[in-house]
């Protein structure tokens, strides 16, 4: 190696050695900001969690549709609208508390309509809204499909939790699909139990017999067997 080359090779050994210090701490800033690989526990979580997203749906759906012909899509639709006040609820809000588009819901909502559970009419702050409304036939659909819709929620789920702490659980759920540390608000709503409210069954009944007066059917009502209280 000639003498005068000693200077070139010592600055590139110096560059040299200024890049692999860079890449050093790169490397070690990557490593610090990169996913965290999950333990066996956590591991054991994700893949039962994803088999539950994709069991429950079904097995819910199947025991609904088997025993009442409704769909739990259709009948979770039914439940929302039945716990809003005056039994009706703005589509978009529907849309909302279902975690579906406007145009889910109103496919949804269409097809409950033409079944004679669910009618839309206009709302009344806003014409340009729309609101869906229970009707009476809608309420006996739910009060006939609530005991199977129960008794497969404690079959397939309640049964299964043993002494799990259930706030705590549910507080975890409701915070899914968030970022961490995010405060969620957990709406404390417990589902009516249809069985035992008699203020909704005659609220329904008086909409049913509006209908029916519309429509110059009023004769109908001495057949209705229902009973309100």
């Amino acid at each position: 190696m000639q003498v005068g080359q000693i200077p070139d090779f010592t600055r590139w050994l110096r560059r040299s050695g200024r890049l692999l210090c860079v890449a050093s701490r790169l490397l070690n800033v990557i490593e610090d900001e990169g996913p965290r690989a999950l333990t066996p526990a956590e591991e054991a979580v994700m893949r039962a969690l994803s088999r539950a997203l994709q069991v429950l749906p079904r097995v819910l759906d199947a025991d609904l549709v088997r025993a009442h012909r409704l769909a739990l899509h259709e009948y979770l639709v039914l439940v929302q609208v039945s716990e809003a006040p005056r039994y009706r609820l703005r589509m978009s809000e529907l849309a909302a508390r279902c975690e579906l588009s406007l145009s889910g819901i109103t496919r949804i909502v269409g097809r409950l309509e033409a079944g004679g559970l669910i009618k839309r009419v206009s709302c009344e702050q806003d014409a340009r809204g729309t609101n869906a409304v229970l009707t009476y036939r809608g309420l006996k659909a739910l009060l006939e499909a609530w005991p199977t819709h129960l008794a497969s929620v404690r079959r397939n789920i309640m049964d299964h939790l043993g002494d799990l702490d259930l706030p705590a659980l549910a507080g975890a759920l409701q915070r899914f699909g968030t970022e961490a540390g995010v405060q969620i608000d957990i709406c404390d709503r417990t589902e009516v139990d249809l069985r035992v409210d008699p203020a909704l069954r005659a609220e329904l009944r008086r909409q049913l017999l509006a209908e029916l007066k519309a429509e110059e059917m009023l004769e109908i009502e001495g057949k209705i067997t229902v009973e309100v209280n």
